[in-house]
This record gives structure tokens, sequence and C-alpha cells, in this order.
């Protein structure tokens, strides 16, 4: 036993050395997307899954509709709004808000498939840009304005006007703050909704578009545009408690980079582009139909698939996600010698101090069963 333990240790100790001189070179992975075709010129752009009725309803830029979508069918209702449809989002009754037609928002209510249109009362004519339902309220992104909306009663509770005009961005909620990106002007906006008040302004941010949160960051595609065929898309990652930047790579992109970042509930940190691209971050990456795919949304099946926007075309796309289980522990979408690494690492140890992510069987201690679960899907990919 003591020389099967020293055998193991030094197999251990091996994998440690090669995973930690691996390159950070992404993996491009053939595994099939599924496609939902949609009608001609529709310019698929928001996309949001609705647990209320299972179903998943997309803007239809082109086409100036909402669609509402069988996650299990694929079939789907296409419903007239108004023109240039931009975003969706869902409200605490279920009922689906879109924004984009200058100075109107539309609700659209689930129970008898009717639309109510709400009068932003802008000054002048402003393309909405992102919707989001936080902390009890529709809010909506107009240029510089930004309203706040009661869902219930369809009224303006209040309207925000920002310091400076911008033709794109995204936001997201959390707790009290929304981030929000100001795509040509490269900022980052902290805007707290309990003062009323823009908290912070980041700057230098190269083409902000869309935005993640999760506990302790915030993640920004950004949309930089070069005029070579080489250079990296990079997603820029804010600490909340610094307000330090720091920026992770996604791929090598041909016009502009990162359109949008989506993190998922088994932690993969996704991202689309303008190159045909959906990868995760530092990641397997995949080739989509066609260029400029943009919003996200995870929605549940058998192991959850993200579900993409192609604005280029005429379709959404669908990946599967969390079929390696949590043998892929550093999350980037394949399992080789760098999910070995941490396992090896901390071989005979308890949990704590050995992190929880490494106990692959959750009983409370590194041993073979965890080596053994991460050697079964070596070499597997998302």
């Amino acid at each position: 036993m003591k020389n099967f333990n020293k055998l193991l240790t030094i197999c251990c100790l091996t994998l440690m050395l090669l995973a930690t001189i691996l390159t950070q070179v992404p993996v491009y992975a053939q595994t099939q997307i599924r496609y939902l075709n949609l009608p001609s010129n529709s310019m698929p752009m928001g996309i949001v899954y609705n647990p209320y009725n299972s179903m998943v309803y997309v803007a239809l830029s082109g086409t100036s509709q909402l669609a509402e979508i069988n996650k299990t069918d694929l079939s789907y209702v296409q419903y007239d709004i108004f023109d240039y449809t931009r975003d969706v989002a869902v409200d605490g009754n279920g009922d689906v808000w879109v924004v984009g037609s200058y100075r109107y928002v539309a609700k659209f209510l689930i129970t008898n498939k009717t639309i109510q249109y709400i009068d932003l009362r802008l000054p002048a004519p402003r393309i909405g840009m992102s919707i989001t339902y936080h902390s009890g309220y529709i809010w909506t992104l107009n240029g510089e304005f930004l309203t706040k909306i009661n869902y219930t009663t369809n009224t303006i509770e209040v309207q925000y006007t920002l310091p400076e005009q911008s033709y794109a961005g995204d936001m997201k909620g959390d707790t009290d703050i929304l981030w929000i990106t100001r795509t040509d002007i490269n900022k980052v906006y902290m805007f707290n909704i309990t003062s009323g008040t823009i908290q912070n302004i980041l700057l230098d941010i190269n083409r902000p578009l869309g935005i993640e949160i999760d506990e302790n960051y915030v993640y920004v595609a950004e949309n930089k545009q070069q005029s070579t065929m080489e250079f990296v898309g990079t997603i820029a990652i804010i600490d909340k408690n610094t307000l330090q930047v720091d920026r992770l790579n996604t791929t090598l992109c041909g016009y502009d980079g990162p359109y949008y970042v989506f993190k998922d509930s088994y932690g993969y940190l996704w991202f689309t582009d303008g190159s045909s691209h959906l990868g995760i971050v530092n990641g397997t990456i995949y080739t989509t139909k066609t260029p400029y795919c943009y919003f996200m949304t995870e929605v549940p099946t058998n192991s959850s698939e993200i579900w993409f926007s192609g604005v280029g075309s005429a379709y959404v796309g669908m990946k599967e996600t969390g079929t390696l289980g949590r043998t892929d522990i550093n999350k980037d979408g394949k399992v080789d010698l760098k999910d070995y690494y941490p396992v090896c690492k901390w071989y005979g140890k308890c949990v704590p101090p050995a992190p929880e992510n490494c106990d692959i069987n959750s009983d409370g201690k590194i041993d073979l069963k965890d080596v053994y679960a991460v050697a079964k899907n070596y070499g597997k990919t998302l």
C-alpha cells in the first residue's frame, strides 16, 4: 500500500508539473450546436427564458416582432410589437417587456397574449438599448435616459438623466447598484438605485457592451474594433470591492470583439463576438453559423443549454452545458491536466482545508474516487 501511495504521489506530482507548463491556447471544438431557423431578416437580438411558462422570448429587430418559442418542440409564434425591438425582460408576474422603439416600451401579457404600451415620456427620440427587471421594478435604458417602471401599474416611478448620451450599452442589477455600460464613450457607470445617483464612473473600458455580475466581480465584454485579422478579444473583470480592472482573453477576432458575456448555473463564463464565436472565456471555443451573435440566456433542459441570438442572420443557437459534471474544475469547457492539478495537490486532505470543488463526490475528502472521476472524463469537451 505504501508503494502504491508513493507511485500515486509521483504520478500526481508529474501531472501537476505538466499542468503548470500548459499554455493558454484555446481549444476550438466541433461539438454540435443546434439551431432554430427564424423568418428571413428577423435579426434576433434580446433573448430571455421565462420560468413562469417555460417559454423563450426573442426580440426580432428586423421584423419588429416578439417571438415566443416552445423550448420542447421549438415551435414559435410571432407577435407584432414596434420598430427595432432590441431587448427583453421578464417581470415579477411573468409578463415580458420589450424595449427598442425610441420612446415606448411594450408589455406582453402571457395569460391572454395581448400587448400594452407605455410612453416613456422622453423629450426626444432615443432608441432603447437595454431593459432589465431588478429590485421589484422594470428598468429601461434609452440613450441617456434611465427609467424606473412599476410593472404592476404600468406607471413611471422616476426617470433619471445620465451625464452623457450613448448609442449602445447594457445593464445588470446588483442589490442597490445598476451596472451600466456606455459603449461609444468607453465608460461603465455604477448607478445607486437607492440614492438615484451615479456612485462611480469607471473609465477607459474599451467599447464596453454586454455585462454580467457574480458575487465578487463584474464582467464586461470589450467590443473593441480593429482593422487587422489578428487581435484578441477581451473580457474586462472589475473587482467589486477595489474596482481594480483585470482582463481575460477570449479568442482571435476578425472585426470586433466580444458582444456579450454570461455566467451560467454551472459556473461557466460564456461570451459571443462578431467573428462567429460562442465560447468559454479562457476555454473552449465554438464556431457558429454566421457572425454577430449577441444576447444569451440559460434554458433548463436535461443538463441546461445556452441559447444565443444570431443577430447577423435569422436563427437562435443552442449549446448544451454541464455535461462534464464537476470534473471540469477550472470551468474551461474541457477535462485535462489542469483539472488533475488541484485534485492531486489536495490528495489525502479533507474539506476544508481542501477546496470543495476538488471533492468531486462530496464525501468530505479528496481521495482515489475523485481522481478516478476526473480520469473518467479526461479528454472530453462540452
